[in-house]
């Protein structure tokens, strides 16, 4: 009896022993706040045997958007060992109003040749006082006022899950700075190990509306339908495709019921606008051999590389 009892404590204080040893070995999370890729951040962090920072936990960043005075970024987000995972957000909102275009000198040169070939031929015209209000300044308005988000899950990393992009904005730079709303920009596609599948949705206000969809190797697959007005008139395309090749397709006046074209080698506006579309999330290159997430530039996902594999897909429309 003595025995048994003697070999439990024994066991009881091997284990015991074993876990203050491990949690002894566990590590320990620290936390930074300060300056951070230009702007600020936030973010826990533990540090390896190689000294070198984890980062694990929560994470922030703030900074003012590059090119733009009067446009902030937030993005919010979770680091698992050292790669984003989870739901991260990425914000720009206008803190001023007007929200101001910087122009770089290399634009500045050009806007003053444009200024000094309208001078030569129409030296009456209206618009050379806002050339040259515009060159003296270094900037142009842009927007009253800028509110976007785009949101969306990583795991390990790349891009898993649904991403949802939302604008909403007044006076564009092709009117003038009111306070009358800009058409509002909705998105959402879903990813899965960086590649864009299944259902895709895109819709600009009343103005277009696409949706479709993504088979599991990223080609377009079943139906497309984009829909659009012009000039008090409403257009439909409606495209099918099998493993990426356009097979059938359909673009009519859908006021008039007119059929404008079945051809489907024939680069119709429906299909433009779907491609537009595609390429709001997805960036070409100018051979299209690859395509990369384009929807970055206008919320800054790449604004810092650490913790994500950049998808590259190959070209597939």
């Amino acid at each position: 009896m003595k025995t048994r009892k003697k070999m439990k404590y024994l066991i009881l204080m091997t284990i015991i022993l074993c876990s203050n040893w491990t949690f002894g070995q566990s590590k320990e999370i620290k936390h930074y706040s300060g300056i951070y890729e230009g702007g600020t951040a936030a973010y826990s962090y533990y540090v390896d045997k190689n000294y070198e920072r984890i980062y694990n936990g929560n994470f922030t960043y703030s900074d003012n958007v590059i090119k733009y005075d009067g446009l902030k970024i937030n993005i919010n987000g979770n680091f698992l060992y050292n790669m984003r995972d989870g739901k991260w957000m990425f914000s720009i909102k206008s803190t001023k109003s007007p929200v101001l275009m910087l122009l770089s000198d290399e634009e500045s040169s050009m806007l003053q040749t444009s200024l000094n070939l309208l001078i030569m031929s129409d030296p009456s015209n209206k618009s050379i006082p806002v050339f040259k209000e515009v060159l003296k300044n270094g900037s142009i308005a842009f927007y009253q006022t800028y509110n976007s988000t785009l949101s969306g899950n990583y795991i390990a990393g790349k891009l898993d899950g649904m991403w949802t992009f939302n604008e909403i904005s007044t006076g564009g730079i092709d009117r003038e700075m009111t306070n009358e709303k800009n058409p509002p920009i909705y998105s959402t596609v879903t990813f899965l190990d960086n590649e864009l599948i299944g259902d895709f949705l895109y819709k600009q206000g009343k103005k277009i509306y696409v949706f479709g969809q993504f088979d599991k190797k990223g080609l377009l697959t079943g139906k497309w339908i984009t829909k659009w007005a012009f000039r008090g008139n409403e257009y439909e395309n409606i495209s099918e495709y099998e493993n990426g090749i356009l097979i059938k397709m359909i673009e009519q006046n859908a006021s008039t019921g007119e059929i404008i074209s079945r051809d489907v080698q024939t680069e119709s506006e429906g299909k433009k606008l779907m491609v537009k579309s595609i390429t709001f999330w997805l960036k070409f290159h100018e051979e299209k051999e690859f395509k990369q997430l384009s929807v970055s530039d206008r919320n800054y996902m790449f604004r810092f590389s650490k913790g994500i594999i950049k998808p590259i897909i190959e070209n597939k429309f």
